[in-house]
C-alpha cells in the first residue's frame, strides 16, 4: 500500500504513514555478500601502515591514515571489490522477504548490490545494469555524483527504491567513508532540512524527494546496522526527528536480539533521542554462542517483527 501524501502544513496521512527500512550490512556479513566490517573495510583496502592498539581514533579518520590521505583514489581502485554477491539461497531469500514486505523506501547504508540483485533474480550485476535502475528526483535538474540525497535505485517489486545514503559501489565518488567526506553529507542533509523547514515540511509528490525526508517524516525500522558513533549525519538526523512535532515525524524502531551490557550505554542514548528499542530476548548476556550463529537465528525472528508491527501500524489507519 503506497502512502498519501498532500500539500497541508500538517501530513495528512490518509492511508497511513510511509514504512521505511534502514538497512546496514550486519544481515549481509551473517549470510554472505560482502562479509566485512567497516573495520575490516578500512583495514583491506588502506595500507599496511601501523597504527598503535592503543591509539583508538573514528574510522572516518583512520581511512585517512591507511589511504596516507588519498582516500577517493584507494576507493577507485577497490571498487570491485564493494559490488557484494548473492552466494546463498537463504540468504537470497531474506533479502526477499524485506523486498516483499512493501517498505515505501528503503535505505542502506552499504555500498554494495545484494537488494538490486535479489530483485533482479541474478547473483552479481553489472555496472551497467546498476545505472539502467539509477533515478534522480531532486529539485535541480542536475544528477548527483557525489553526495546522493536525491538519487536512487529503482528495482521491480513492491519495494521499489533503494537509496544507498552513503554511496554505491558503481560510483566510488559518491562513498562516503571519509572524516571529510562525512561532514560534507551532514551539511547537505541540513541543507535539505531548512529548505523543508521554510518550506513548514509542505508534502507533496515532488516535495519529498530524498533519502532524508524518508528518514525524518516516516516510520524507520533499522535492521543490521549498529549506529557507530561516527555516523554523525544519521545520529544528527535522529536528534532532529526527535524534536519535530510527532505528528511530522514518525517513530524509529532499532531491533536487537537481546540486552548486551557492553553495548547498552549506546542504546540508552538511541532511546535518549527518541529511538524504540526492541530486544528480542533470544538469550541472555551470558550466553556462549557465536554472534554468527545468533545473528542467523536474529534475523529471520526480526524481520518478521518488523513485518507484523508494520501490518499494526497501517492497520491502525484503515
Amino acid at each position: 500500500m503506497k502512502s498519501g501524501r498532500t500539500g497541508a502544513a500538517e501530513t495528512d496521512y490518509k492511508e497511513g504513514r510511509p514504512q521505511v527500512l534502514l538497512l546496514g550490512n550486519g544481515l549481509i556479513r551473517s549470510y554472505s555478500g560482502l562479509a566485512m566490517s567497516w573495520k575490516d573495510l578500512v583495514c583491506r583496502i588502506g595500507s599496511d601502515r601501523t597504527i598503535p592498539s592503543t591509539v583508538d581514533i573514528p574510522l572516518p579518520m583512520e581511512i585517512v591514515l591507511r589511504t596516507e590521505g588519498h582516500v577517493s583514489n584507494v576507493l577507485r581502485d577497490h571498487k570491485k571489490e564493494l559490488y557484494g554477491r548473492i552466494e546463498s539461497d537463504t540468504f537470497r531469500s531474506r533479502l526477499m522477504t524485506l523486498l516483499d514486505a512493501g517498505f515505501d523506501d528503503i535505505l542502506t547504508t552499504n555500498y554494495s548490490y545484494e537488494l538490486e540483485e535479489a530483485a533482479s533474480g541474478k547473483a552479481f550485476l553489472t555496472k551497467d545494469e546498476i545505472s539502467a535502475m539509477r533515478r534522480y528526483i531532486g529539485f535541480r535538474r542536475k544528477k548527483e555524483k557525489r553526495y546522493l540525497l536525491h538519487t536512487y535505485n529503482e528495482i521491480a517489486v513492491p519495494s521499489n527504491r533503494v537509496w544507498h545514503i552513503h554511496g554505491e559501489a558503481a560510483n566510488p565518488d559518491s562513498i562516503v567513508i571519509g572524516h571529510y567526506y562525512y561532514g560534507n553529507l551532514l551539511g547537505q542533509c541540513q541543507s535539505v532540512v531548512k529548505r523543508r523547514e521554510k518550506d513548514r515540511w509542505k508534502y507533496s509528490e515532488t516535495a519529498r524527494n530524498s533519502w532524508v525526508d524518508a528518514f525524518l517524516t516516516d516510520d524507520v525500522y533499522v535492521l543490521g546496522f549498529g549506529f557507530d558513533y561516527s555516523e554523525t549525519d544519521l545520529w544528527w538526523l535522529l536528534s532532529k526527528k526527535a524534536r519535530m512535532k510527532k505528528k511530522r515525524s514518525g517513530n524509529v524502531y532499532i531491533y536487537r536480539p537481546h540486552k548486551r551490557e557492553e553495548f547498552d550505554v549506546k542504546y540508552r542514548l538511541l532511546q535518549d533521542y527518541g529511538a524504540r528499542v526492541i530486544d528480542l530476548g533470544m538469550y541472555d548476556s551470558e550466553s556462549e554462542i557465536e554472534d554468527n550463529e545468533m545473528f542467523r537465528e536474529f534475523y529471520p525472528l526480526a524481520i518478521d517483527a518488523i513485518i507484523d508491527e508494520m501490518s499494526r501500524r497501517r492497520a491502525r489507519c484503515l
